[in-house]
């Protein structure tokens, strides 16, 4: 409706990966630019099959070496890695998997689990009986919130390290206590007023979430910055050239540079279509009820 009847210029859509990926078809044909909000890598590559096609969280391969970077600073090399049975978690563990070797990490046991899922308490009893060092988790809310307090039911030693998506609140107000003590890859929107005095991002940060807070009353999540990083994508590339027209808007996408953002400074080509670097990315914790930013790369 919104292509064929609304004529529209461009869509921002879908809110994560497994409602992403059936559109890329449909908007390459329809030759409409599609910004999604999806992190999995095949949303944008590859990029020669994804003319149309642009996206807002960071590529899972980049957040996967951002996991992997952390554990191995912290001398964690076995790895027990859980995700989500869907295009997301499938991403996740592909990307993660490439990444690890490189690091010296090595996955002891790999599980899987359904979207639906309410428990995961086997999936979790496989990764405890193989002893890692450490947990890795690839899924979103609400499944993220399910293995946060599956994993502290069984007592397991390791904090739990998450991808970004789990970057919502969703996940901490699920959780609850369960959600203390573990850590997240995540863009800085969580750590705003943690980030150093000369953070390119600091100032807009400060200003995005009192505004926020103002309407919403409550602090901005990752979930909530992709989707305002797709409106400010859209809206640079029509001022600088691309109008109302969809071709014209799709060739100045990928000519967005140096766009201070709320997930950080976008540097778009022909070649990237996401346009983030692993500098955008920090690893958190959270404690005490709020997040700690741990590291800034």
């Amino acid at each position: 409706q919104l292509v064929e009847q609304d004529h529209v210029s461009a869509v921002i859509g879908g809110g994560t990966s497994p409602t992403t990926m059936p559109l890329l078809k449909y908007m390459d044909s329809a030759k409409v630019p599609l910004i999604s909000d999806g992190a999995a890598n095949p949303i944008v590559t590859p990029v020669g099959d994804r003319h149309w096609v642009f996206k807002t969280p960071h590529n899972d391969s980049v957040v996967a070496e951002s996991v992997a970077r952390f554990l191995a600073q912290k001398k964690l090399q076995s790895i027990g890695f859980i995700s989500v049975n869907n295009a997301y978690g499938d991403s996740g563990v592909k990307q993660f998997s490439a990444v690890a070797p490189r690091y010296g990490l090595k996955i002891v046991d790999q599980e899987k689990f359904e979207a639906t899922d309410s428990d995961v308490t086997a999936q979790l009893t496989n990764i405890r009986d193989a002893k890692p060092q450490a947990l890795v988790v690839w899924a979103i809310p609400p499944g993220t919130s399910i293995v946060a307090k599956d994993a502290a039911q069984l007592s397991l030693s390791q904090a739990p390290v998450f991808s970004q998506g789990a970057g919502g609140n969703a996940f901490t107000e699920l959780a609850k206590k369960a959600a203390n003590g573990v850590y997240i890859v995540t863009t800085k929107i969580l750590v705003g007023s943690q980030l150093p005095a000369n953070d390119p991002q600091k100032k807009l940060l400060a200003g995005y979430t009192k505004e926020y807070d103002s309407r919403y009353h409550d602090d901005p999540d990752a979930i909530a910055a992709f989707g305002g990083d797709a409106m400010r994508l859209l809206a640079a590339a029509m001022k600088n050239g691309g109008g109302d027209d969809p071709s014209q808007i799709r060739d100045q996408l990928e000519k967005v540079h140096n766009l201070v953002s709320l997930s950080g400074v976008y540097n778009v080509t022909p070649e990237d279509h996401q346009g983030l670097s692993i500098n955008d990315l920090v690893i958190a914790q959270f404690r005490n009820g709020q997040w700690h930013l741990v590291e800034s790369k």
